[in-house]
Formats: C-alpha cells, structure tokens, sequence
C-alpha cells in the first residue's frame, strides 16, 4: 500500500506542472487485457464482476472488484477474470526523464483496496469520456479530470485518512443492515456492501478483521438462531419459520438448520417444546 501511494505521488508531481497530458489509452474493458509491450505506465481498476489474475512478466496479484492497480507495460501485462469482469484502464506514455523513469527499469505491479468504489468508478468514467471527446478545450479538460482521477486515488489509499479508518464503524453499520433484514430471502452481500459505501471485497475483509466471520456467515448464523427461538416459542409450522427467516425452501432450511443444530427443525422443536 505505502509503495503504491508514492507511486501516485510522484504521478500527480509529475502530471500537475504538463501543459498537456500523455494519455494514451482510456477505457473500460470487459473482455481479457493483454497488453504488448509498450512505454507505458497505467493504472488499472478493477470496479465489478469475478476475481482475476493481473500479472506483469513474473509479477501477478490476485483482485477483486474495488482493487486498483499500479504497472507498466514495458514487458507487457495481462489481466484475466474467471468469469466476468469490467476493468477500467488509464494509460500514459512514460516519461523519459525524472523520477519516474525508474518505473521502466523493472517489471510494476502495486494493489490496494479502495474502500469507496463507485467515486473512483465515477472518476475513471469522467476520464473516459473527455478522452474520446478530443475536441473544445479538449487538453485542459482531460488534465483537469486525471488529477481528480488522481487526487481521489491518493486520497483513497491513503491509511490516515479518515474514509479507510472507518472500518470498525462501517462493520458495525454493516452488522446493523444485516439485523434488520436477514428475514429479507432476497438480501445479498452485494446489498449489504453498497448500505455500507463499500466494495463486498474490502466488507469482507474488514469483516474477518473486526469479527472473525464473514458477513454471510453472520447472517446465516442470525437466520439460525431466530428460527431455534420461534421453534420453541411459537407453533408455526417449519415452511412458516422458514419463510419468516429468510429461507424461501423448507428443504434448504431443514439441511442447513441440520448443520447448525446438529438435528432437524421438527427434532429441535420436540426437545425443547414452547412453554
């Protein structure tokens, strides 16, 4: 993380002072990147679909939708989704001279987790579309928004800002969505992570930090346990418990109760009758 904030830095003090900037390529793409070698630096952001392999000659890192990367493409670069994937490109021609250079020397490849995706999403498409504009007061423009691009990744990954230490409290809040609406059988982590203003790759982690458990598994768990209380405190039938706890297959929910009280709904409900 600390080395892909210095690279951003030396980006931005490198952009700032340009009367035009060497932008490239611009673009968001869906499909396999396989990039020939070429004199470029580039930073990548992987916004929405399935995890992938970017990798940059010997160098390769594993991303998940909200992961921005840092590489070059003097040896070439490819990234790869295992299934779907939309990959926001931004690519410049690098320098000849100044600290940069040595960026061109080696193979690049730097990650971090961006805790809020869509402003950065928002970002890259603002670049995107003044890129494929090129007429007006096209340069200007463009420059404009890659040092918002810029400011706004800087700002992103920077560990003392107060947006990355709201961790504890997101997860909380997190935790919160997910007590008011496990009985919701269409809630999704997805619905959970967006709540939230996060990716559901940095909730995720964030979850493991703060609590040892995923959020699904806390919701299962929540679904569980609200369904051993009506058991033994209702005379609801067990397609009824299951429907008031999220789980639209009686079935299902029997297997998966099986698993969590070590019996079935009807068993668990014979062991412990309602007073």
């Amino acid at each position: 993380m600390d080395n892909l904030c210095v690279f951003l830095d030396e980006l931005l003090a490198w952009v700032t002072p340009l009367p035009q900037v060497p932008v490239t390529y611009a673009a968001e793409d869906r499909i396999p990147v396989n990039t020939a070698r070429a004199p470029y630096l580039e930073l990548g952001f992987h916004a929405e679909g399935d995890p992938a392999d970017v990798s940059v000659a010997d160098l390769s890192v594993r991303t998940e939708p909200g992961t921005v990367v840092a590489l070059n493409a003097h040896f070439g670069n490819r990234g790869i989704a295992e299934g779907q994937w939309a990959y926001w490109c931004l690519s410049f021609a690098a320098p000849l001279s100044g600290s940069l250079v040595r960026f061109a020397a080696q193979p690049l490849l730097l990650a971090g987790a961006i805790p809020n995706p869509g402003r950065v999403r928002d970002h890259y498409a603002a670049v995107v579309r003044q890129f494929s504009r090129r007429q007006g007061c096209h340069e200007p423009r463009l420059k404009a928004r890659v040092l918002l691009l810029l400011a706004c990744l800087r700002e992103e990954l920077d560990p003392r800002n107060p947006g990355r230490a709201h961790g504890p409290r997101a997860v909380e809040a997190a935790v919160d969505v997910l007590h008011q609406r496990f009985a919701d059988p269409e809630l999704r982590l997805s619905d959970v992570a967006a709540t939230v203003g996060l990716s559901r790759a940095h909730l995720c982690r964030l979850f493991q930090r703060e609590r040892r458990e995923s959020p699904m598994r806390l919701l299962a768990r929540l679904r569980l346990e609200r369904a051993a209380e009506l058991l033994t405190r209702t005379h609801l039938d067990i397609g009824e418990i299951a429907f008031a706890v999220g789980y639209g297959d009686r079935l299902y929910f029997s297997r998966v109760f099986h698993r969590f009280a070590g019996c079935s709904p009807t068993e668990y409900r014979r062991r412990y009758p309602a007073g």
